[in-house]
């Protein structure tokens, strides 16, 4: 019987190890994945009634529209943000907007995977 209750004892040790490698590797590869994907604001501004907001994917996977919401802080635009259906990694794309006041600041919140930017315009 002293040998049953060893041979146990190490599958025990075995199988707790073996739990905390598992969670360890999921977390350190959501951190990862998390880090890989941030955006960046390249450049922002008006024309005519339109402003427009170019965004860089500066991670190594391409993003899809579902990766953003965007939310307006301060604007007086008709239309919500218009994302686009993808930016490579590396690659910019442009957020548009419509129907916007002149002589005024806009302030949208554009929240993506890893991290989130406030986009700034001021129409003149």
């Amino acid at each position: 019987m002293k040998g049953v209750a060893e041979v146990i004892g190490i599958l025990m040790v075995l199988m707790l190890t073996l739990s905390l490698s598992a969670l360890t590797y999921s977390y350190v590869w959501g951190i990862y994945d998390k880090y890989t994907r941030p955006i960046e604001i390249v450049d922002s501004y008006c024309s005519d009634d339109k402003i427009i907001f170019v965004v860089r994917n500066g991670g190594t996977v391409d993003l899809n529209a579902n990766s953003f919401k965007c939310y307006p802080i301060s604007q007086t635009c008709s239309v919500s943000c218009t994302l686009p259906s993808n930016i490579p990694s590396g690659g910019a794309e442009a957020i548009t907007s419509t129907g916007c006041t002149q002589g005024r600041a806009h302030t949208w919140r554009l929240t993506g995977p890893s991290n989130s930017l406030e986009l700034y315009a001021y129409c003149t």
